[in-house]
């Protein structure tokens, strides 16, 4: 690279590197271009700064003043990007003048043009007018070149125009918020303080209300006093990006702020405004927030901020001082009737850009799934993205004809492929059978694409609407229809055939989330089953197969795990300074990824007085609040709680009196939880004859087993009624039999089987 520069240059190039070493600084930068160029005084420009008094003395020493010098040597040299950039502009500016070689001048001009960083400072803290030098130099034309007129950095190589982005229509009307426009007019025309901040959740439309206004002020629908304004959005990002040494990101925003206030038709936006208190706060610095005071509070700039409320809370509101130069503006989320008709005046940009067709009955399916199903996000972002992607999958469903012609045109091309090939080998015979199937092809396409004629409108439809919801909510959606409906019964059908015993526990069971999962409940609070029962009466079991029929994800608690009250921060989390505050394995995660699912608390009557708490709130108001103030919902989820309570022969089962049976109940339950139980379901205990039906289908089971593992068994009845009798006499629950039962099969297999073998 660098013979493209002359003997001058690369000795000056050089030097910088010294310089930086001398000075025991990190990187070379332009700083020690400028003090290399003037150590040589035999150079024009060194000449040229000797005669606005800077010397290398001087230069240095105010140098070390600004920066400092460094504690090690660095044996390396590390351009700053600045530098770089510098170099490579070099060299294109003398390409375009064509120079042969990049000369100290050229390189020197560059410097000036960049008009940032550490050198240039430094000669602005000696006194040297920048720009009067640079028009100076290109006047005498010093380095045998013309340059054109130096460019400053402004506030739009940071930022974008809203008003200029409005011109192009590349900003969508808004719908249904002039009581807040003109609340934000108001705040702008006003003499002081005249600084508004839209605080609101993610989605509600903040950054919208801001584009709203520049698309006013391009059509000229605003008071005069807003008339040719322009709406400069920014990022804190922008301004932070590039600056290297302390000091430089005060001066961007101090330069920027006088670009402001000297021009008195540019209005600033800034969106996630609470990023501005810390930027840019490095040690021995100040932030952005605290330069942005003094100017806000002169009135001579207009400000717009846009953040969330928790951010508001948790940085704005805390700097009164900052707090106090903005007029707030609360953005609520618009109800259900105002997303509506959001949507509807909005349907026709998506329907030109997708090609589709939006009928109005879709936007309230949007919206009304949307509420029921999504939770986590805000109206009307929420449903403008349902819409959005619901378009987008409709355009991309093809018709028969489409995909017809798809394959006619592939085999087209293959065919026309081959023939090519035939002729540059000179088989022409074969090229011209294949001549005459491309024309038949041809004849086809071409009778499709008339048949068709344009293309047809792609409808969007309901069903449409539910794939996206399911994928978006992973909460399957069921429609009110026959097909549903016998669905959802086969399933209580299949699980009476695997869970003996307990047809009225699973009727009920059933019947309940079908009306859940058909829309049919007038509320949204989550389902909550108390299964009552002796040990091995199938409440897990039920519960289990349950979820496996109804493909919901299962969550098992077990009760036990929570006798201590700080042991629920394993539910919701642990509070803020505790150890474990930032871990998210906790189960609200699980509810909260997977929405559709069972949740399963084994022996609840273990478990403390605050975990019965908890699960008040949830049934009662269908949420509940994480460690990290998140809302998570249990409106989809089931929740099955086991208890054994008294469950020593009669003391439970249909036979025993309501009364008794509640006030067993109440022994160990807060009256609030049992009243909130959707059903408290008691278990039949288990005669010989379900014992006999378990035991057979754990034979089938065992049988089906043995035979993938080539080993043949049959067990007698007379086998099977010595079990049942022995587990019946010795008073054994159903585990205890099929543990006995799976003994005396292993027992046999051994005594039989493995000892024949050995015989053999």
């Amino acid at each position: 690279m660098f013979q493209r520069f002359d003997e001058e240059c690369r000795k000056v190039l050089k030097q910088a590197k010294l310089e930086m070493q001398n000075l025991k600084h990190p990187f070379v930068g332009s700083e020690h271009l400028i003090l290399s160029i003037l150590k040589f005084s035999n150079i024009n420009i060194t000449i040229k700064l000797k005669e606005l008094d800077i010397t290398y003395e001087k230069y240095k020493k105010e140098l070390i003043k600004m920066i400092g010098i460094g504690n090690s040597l660095n044996s390396y040299f590390i351009y700053t990007p600045m530098l770089k950039r510098i170099i490579e502009n070099a060299i294109l500016d003398a390409k375009d003048k064509n120079l042969l070689e990049v000369n100290v001048e050229t390189l020197f001009l560059t410097i000036l043009d960049e008009g940032e960083g550490v050198g240039v400072r430094v000669l602005n803290r000696l006194g040297l007018n920048i720009d009067e030098l640079y028009m100076d130099l290109v006047n005498k034309d010093i380095g045998h070149t013309r340059y054109k007129t130096k460019k400053k950095l402004s506030i739009y190589d940071y930022g974008i125009d809203l008003v200029e982005k409005a011109s192009l229509g590349k900003i969508d009307p808004v719908i249904g918020r002039e009581k807040e426009i003109n609340r934000l007019i108001e705040i702008l025309v006003r003499r002081n303080k005249n600084n508004p901040l839209l605080i609101g959740e993610a989605g509600v439309g903040k950054t919208a209300i801001v584009e709203a206004l520049a698309l006013m002020i391009y059509q000229k629908e605003v008071p005069e006093i807003l008339r040719d304004k322009k709406i400069i959005s920014i990022s804190i990002a922008s301004l932070v990006a590039g600056t290297k040494y302390r000091g430089e990101f005060e001066d961007r925003i101090n330069k920027m702020i006088k670009e402001i206030e000297s021009n008195d038709n540019l209005i600033l936006f800034v969106d996630e405004i609470h990023s501005i208190v810390g930027a840019g706060g490095a040690e021995g610095a100040i932030d952005a927030s605290n330069i942005f005071k003094p100017a806000l509070a002169r009135g001579k700039m207009r400000l717009i901020g846009a953040t969330t409320t928790l951010e508001y809370k948790n940085t704005i509101e805390k700097d009164k001082a900052l707090n106090r130069r903005f007029q707030n503006i609360l953005i609520s989320e618009p109800n259900l009737e105002e997303t509506q008709n959001i949507l509807l005046k909005i349907k026709s940009f998506y329907e030109d850009y997708h090609n589709v067709v939006i009928p109005s009955k879709i936007i309230l399916s949007i919206i009304t799934y949307a509420n029921q199903y999504i939770f986590n996000r805000k109206n009307p972002d929420k449903c403008i993205d349902i819409l959005d992607e619901v378009c987008a999958r409709r355009s991309l469903v093809k018709d028969k004809s489409t995909k017809q012609l798809e394959l006619l045109k592939k085999e087209y091309e293959k065919i026309n492929h081959l023939k090519n090939t035939f002729i540059i080998k000179h088989q022409f015979l074969e090229a011209t059978k294949l001549k005459n199937e491309e024309l038949l092809l041809e004849d086809k396409i071409n009778k499709i694409v008339l048949k068709t004629g344009k293309i047809k409108e792609k409808i969007v439809t309901e069903e449409d609407v539910i794939k996206v919801i399911e994928s978006r909510s992973n909460i399957p959606i069921y429609i009110q229809n026959k097909k549903s409906v016998n669905k959802l019964k086969n399933i209580e059908k299949k699980l009476q055939q695997i869970v003996f015993g307990q047809e009225e526990a699973i009727h009920i069971l059933c019947q309940e989330s079908e009306k859940t999962i058909l829309g049919l409940r007038t509320t949204n609070k989550p389902l909550c089953f108390l299964f009552l029962g002796s040990s091995g009466v199938g409440k897990t079991f039920l519960a289990k197969e349950y979820a496996r029929l109804f493909s919901r994800n299962l969550i098992r608690i077990d009760a036990s795990e929570y006798t201590e009250s700080h042991s629920i921060s394993k539910i919701i989390g642990a509070p803020p300074g505790y150890v474990g505050y930032d871990i998210n394995n906790i189960i609200v995660d699980e509810i909260k990824n997977n929405p559709y699912s069972v949740l399963l608390i084994d022996e609840i009557e273990k478990a403390c007085q605050a975990f019965h708490n908890l699960f008040l709130q949830i049934l009662d108001e269908g949420f509940i609040t994480n460690s990290n103030l998140e809302k998570i919902y249990f409106n989809h989820t089931i929740i099955i709680m086991t208890s054994n309570i008294n469950s020593n022969i009669n003391n439970i089962g249909f036979h025993k009196n309501k009364e008794d049976q509640r006030k067993e109940l109440e022994k160990y339950f807060s009256l609030e939880l049992i009243n909130r139980f959707q059903h408290i379901i008691y278990f039949n205990s288990l005669n010989k004859d379900i014992y006999k039906k378990i035991l057979q289908e754990e034979i089938k089971k065992i049988t089906k087993e043995l035979n993938s593992k080539g080993i043949e068994i049959n067990i007698s009845s007379k086998f099977l009624s010595n079990i049942l009798n022995e587990s019946l006499s010795k008073g054994e629950n159903i585990r205890d039999m099929k543990k006995n039962f799976e003994n005396k099969i292993d027992e046999l297999i051994i005594n039989k089987f493995l000892k024949e073998k050995v015989k053999e």
